[in-house]
């Protein structure tokens, strides 16, 4: 029996008999790719036409093609706004766009913009078990993104649906990151608090995750030896609780390989794109220059990537000419922890050196004061290192003497 078309789908969409529909994305006869889809029987294919048509009609009269994406509205607005904003603003939106946005949503086009796609960057950073700082920041730079480039007719109105909609939803999201002991903080963060011993990773586990970067990055360059030195980051990382930026601009200098003391002045920008020469640096946190106590069981992965390093020293460079190198890691450590399933995020690692360094000798730690972890660790205050790292007792059982 012959299929007719419904008098109400347009010219520009076909719907043939064995259940297929076929369009032009462009949304009019002739103009732009001409698209197909199979979806079984004309029933779901004139519900897949439905929605195609309601789209056109949404996104009618937009100044911009139906095949820009959101990696294309968000290069739009940084350079439109690059040197106008505060800085401090400016930087949290780059970290939002590069971080987050771009690599969960930057394929998604306008015309396929919706609650769904907020809701992309919304479970990535529930995934990632981020802080609600973060996550705060980043939603809200998205919405300032579609605000802006809905006012140049780029997005449709309503991008993420009614208001309504679009806080219920992200209030669903930001109550899983509600309890501090079930999520990670971002990279800079230290306002965890109450870790005790026994949930951070154990030497073995930060081992598998090494290895884990390894053969990732081993992948990636098609080199096993280029990938084992990355792996070697990740040990060193937890023997001396650097952060991942302090890690990233850790140089062959800095490293004193006699005295086991690691000077740390400076970290990795990672709101400046790095064009290739000098990389560029900032103060690190809290302007404080400091001297960190490296743990023995790492200075021969110290001394093969201090022998590794090149004319300029960098230890940890970006291994496939990354300009966002920061992020261009941290996507590089999260795809690692997918791999493997490792249930900590990398921030854990300086946790694995608070813990096991305070922790007394008889359990596996080494028995450093929290006066003396506060100075390694950068802390503000001795209350955070004091608040932070709540250790066993050193027996188990017995009388106290």
């Amino acid at each position: 029996m012959k299929y007719l078309k419904p008098d109400w789908v347009p010219d520009w969409v076909g719907i043939s008999a064995d259940g297929r529909v076929s369009w032009y994305d462009g949304g009019a006869k002739g103009v732009g790719t001409r698209r197909q889809k199979r979806c079984g029987d004309t029933e779901k294919a004139e519900v897949a036409a439905l929605a195609l048509v309601k789209n056109a009609e949404r996104t009618a009269g937009l100044q911009v093609g139906p095949g820009v994406t959101w990696a294309d509205i968000c290069q739009a607005w940084t350079d439109a706004h690059d040197g106008l904003i505060v800085e401090g603003t400016m930087r949290r939106r780059l970290t939002a766009i590069n971080a987050w946005i771009v690599p969960n949503a930057g394929a998604v086009t306008v015309g396929d913009t919706s609650l769904s796609t907020l809701l992309l960057v919304g479970d990535a950073l529930v995934s990632a078990r981020t802080g609600r700082s973060n996550f705060d920041s980043t939603t809200q730079a998205m919405s300032v993104i579609a605000d802006w480039a809905r006012e140049r007719d780029w997005l449709p109105a309503d991008p993420f649906g009614s208001d309504g909609d679009r806080k219920r939803a992200l209030r669903r999201l930001r109550r899983k990151l509600a309890d501090p002991s079930k999520r990670a903080s971002t990279d800079d963060d230290d306002d965890d608090q109450g870790i005790e011993f026994h949930q951070v990773p154990t030497w073995k586990e930060v081992v598998s995750f090494a290895d884990a970067v390894a053969d990732r990055v081993g992948g990636i360059t098609k080199s096993r030896e280029i990938g084992i030195l990355y792996g070697r980051a990740i040990r060193v990382a937890a023997g001396t609780g650097l952060r991942q930026c302090e890690l990233l601009a850790l140089t062959a200098e800095r490293v004193d390989m006699t005295t086991g003391l690691i000077t740390v002045d400076r970290q990795l920008d990672r709101y400046t794109k790095w064009k290739g020469g000098e990389m560029p640096t900032a103060a690190p946190k809290y302007d404080k220059r400091r001297q960190v106590l490296a743990w023995d069981k790492v200075r021969r992965d110290l001394k093969a990537l201090i022998d590794a390093a090149g004319d300029d020293g960098i230890l940890i460079p970006p291994f496939a000419q990354q300009a966002w190198w920061a992020d261009a890691w941290g996507r590089t450590l999260h795809a690692s922890r997918e791999a493997i399933g490792w249930g900590w995020p990398p921030h854990w690692l300086r946790h694995h050196y608070g813990s096991f360094s305070v922790a007394p000798r008889e359990v596996g730690g080494f028995g450093l004061s929290h006066a003396e972890l506060q100075h390694s660790l950068g802390h503000k205050s001795l209350t955070t290192t004091l608040e932070t790292y709540i250790q066993p007792t050193r027996s188990a059982s017995g009388w106290v003497k």
